[in-house]
């Protein structure tokens, strides 16, 4: 299914996305996954993760949606000299 953002907008339309589904049967929990970057430095804070912040925050108090991190760690370069990312 293809959602549309106008506007680069993330939250809003995952939000709507979410409740339209969990109207459809009220006895089915929906888990979101949230993927958080774990970084190496405080000033990274302000670079990532904002978008998860805010899906969090809409989701908070929902009894009909569960939010789980999964935290990552991304390592500097890979053999190939690319940037790769791995679990935590």
């Amino acid at each position: 299914m293809l959602v549309e953002s106008p506007y680069r907008n993330l939250v809003d339309p995952l939000i709507r996305y979410l409740e339209v589904t969990a109207e459809r049967d009220h006895r089915i929990v929906t888990v979101v996954l949230l993927p958080e970057r774990i970084v190496h430095h405080w000033w990274e804070r302000i670079l990532f993760n904002q978008n998860t912040h805010r899906i969090r925050e809409a989701l908070a108090g929902r009894s009909d949606i569960l939010v789980a991190d999964v935290p990552f760690r991304s390592r500097e370069h890979g053999r190939d000299g690319s940037a790769r990312l791995e679990p935590r």
